[in-house]
Protein backbone atom coordinates (compact mmCIF):
# COMPACT_ATOMS: atom_id res chain seq x y z
CA UNK A 1 0.00 0.00 0.00
CA UNK A 2 1.11 3.28 -0.91
CA UNK A 3 0.08 6.73 0.96
CA UNK A 4 0.33 10.05 -0.83
CA UNK A 5 3.57 12.27 1.07
CA UNK A 6 2.23 14.87 3.39
CA UNK A 7 2.21 18.13 1.52
CA UNK A 8 4.44 21.06 3.25
CA UNK A 9 3.90 23.99 3.31
CA UNK A 10 6.03 27.42 3.60
CA UNK A 11 5.92 27.91 7.10
CA UNK A 12 7.52 24.26 7.91
CA UNK A 13 10.87 24.54 9.27
CA UNK A 14 13.42 22.00 7.96
CA UNK A 15 13.24 19.80 11.41
CA UNK A 16 9.12 19.71 11.56
CA UNK A 17 9.64 19.04 6.99
CA UNK A 18 11.73 16.02 7.95
CA UNK A 19 9.79 14.71 10.71
CA UNK A 20 6.84 14.25 8.25
CA UNK A 21 8.70 12.54 5.97
CA UNK A 22 9.86 10.09 9.01
CA UNK A 23 5.84 9.64 9.84
CA UNK A 24 4.70 9.43 6.74
CA UNK A 25 7.25 6.66 6.50
CA UNK A 26 6.64 5.07 9.24
CA UNK A 27 3.16 5.00 7.84
CA UNK A 28 3.80 3.31 5.18
CA UNK A 29 5.49 0.70 6.96
CA UNK A 30 3.09 0.16 9.35
CA UNK A 31 0.43 -0.74 6.52
CA UNK A 32 2.57 -2.98 4.68
CA UNK A 33 3.04 -5.21 8.38
CA UNK A 34 -0.31 -4.78 8.61
CA UNK A 35 -1.51 -6.33 5.21
CA UNK A 36 1.19 -8.95 5.43
CA UNK A 37 -0.66 -9.95 8.79
CA UNK A 38 -3.73 -9.83 7.51
CA UNK A 39 -3.24 -12.45 4.11
CA UNK A 40 -0.91 -14.57 6.34
CA UNK A 41 -4.56 -14.94 9.20
CA UNK A 42 -6.09 -15.09 5.72
CA UNK A 43 -4.72 -17.90 4.30
CA UNK A 44 -4.55 -19.85 7.65
CA UNK A 45 -8.23 -19.50 7.93
CA UNK A 46 -8.98 -20.12 4.20
CA UNK A 47 -6.75 -23.81 4.81
CA UNK A 48 -9.14 -24.43 8.20
CA UNK A 49 -12.18 -23.55 6.71
CA UNK A 50 -11.43 -25.75 3.45
CA UNK A 51 -10.19 -28.57 5.72
CA UNK A 52 -13.59 -28.49 7.65
CA UNK A 53 -15.21 -28.53 4.20
CA UNK A 54 -13.03 -31.02 3.00
CA UNK A 55 -14.80 -33.92 5.39
CA UNK A 56 -11.62 -35.46 6.12
CA UNK A 57 -11.21 -37.00 9.48
CA UNK A 58 -7.08 -36.33 10.21
CA UNK A 59 -7.71 -34.53 14.12
CA UNK A 60 -3.18 -33.91 13.71
CA UNK A 61 -4.21 -32.14 10.29
CA UNK A 62 -6.79 -30.01 11.81
CA UNK A 63 -4.76 -29.39 15.23
CA UNK A 64 -1.59 -28.28 12.91
CA UNK A 65 -4.13 -25.97 10.51
CA UNK A 66 -6.11 -25.04 14.13
CA UNK A 67 -2.71 -23.90 15.99
CA UNK A 68 -1.13 -21.81 12.51
CA UNK A 69 -4.84 -19.83 12.08
CA UNK A 70 -4.02 -19.02 15.93
CA UNK A 71 -0.82 -17.97 15.60
CA UNK A 72 -1.62 -15.85 12.24
CA UNK A 73 -4.71 -14.45 14.06
CA UNK A 74 -2.75 -13.62 17.48
CA UNK A 75 0.02 -11.61 14.86
CA UNK A 76 -2.59 -9.58 13.12
CA UNK A 77 -4.41 -8.93 16.35
CA UNK A 78 -0.94 -8.10 18.06
CA UNK A 79 -0.46 -5.79 14.69
CA UNK A 80 -4.10 -4.10 14.76
CA UNK A 81 -3.17 -3.40 18.64
CA UNK A 82 0.49 -1.76 18.04
CA UNK A 83 -1.95 0.96 15.58
CA UNK A 84 -4.06 1.73 17.90
CA UNK A 85 -7.15 -0.70 16.38
CA UNK A 86 -8.57 -2.48 19.33
CA UNK A 87 -12.41 -3.53 18.32
CA UNK A 88 -11.29 -7.09 16.36
CA UNK A 89 -15.19 -7.79 16.03
CA UNK A 90 -14.42 -7.19 12.39
CA UNK A 91 -12.05 -9.33 11.58
CA UNK A 92 -13.53 -12.32 13.83
CA UNK A 93 -16.35 -11.58 11.29
CA UNK A 94 -15.22 -11.20 7.94
CA UNK A 95 -12.35 -14.08 8.53
CA UNK A 96 -14.56 -16.44 10.27
CA UNK A 97 -12.67 -16.91 12.58
CA UNK A 98 -14.44 -19.94 15.14
CA UNK A 99 -14.49 -19.72 18.43
CA UNK A 100 -11.69 -22.75 18.85
CA UNK A 101 -9.01 -20.72 17.27
CA UNK A 102 -9.65 -17.36 19.14
CA UNK A 103 -8.84 -20.03 22.72
CA UNK A 104 -6.19 -21.46 21.08
CA UNK A 105 -5.15 -17.94 20.81
CA UNK A 106 -4.68 -17.50 24.79
CA UNK A 107 -2.31 -21.07 24.93
CA UNK A 108 1.28 -19.86 26.02
CA UNK A 109 2.46 -22.23 22.46
CA UNK A 110 0.80 -19.51 20.34
CA UNK A 111 4.51 -17.74 21.18
CA UNK A 112 6.41 -19.62 18.87
CA UNK A 113 5.40 -19.77 15.20
CA UNK A 114 4.15 -23.17 14.47
CA UNK A 115 6.06 -23.62 10.87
Amino acid sequence: MSLRPPRFSQSLSAAESSLNVVQHEIAEDQAAALGHQAIRAEKAMEALHNHDASGADDPETRDRLVRKAAYAVWALFIQRELMGMRDHSYIKREYKIPGEVLNRMGEASIATDPD
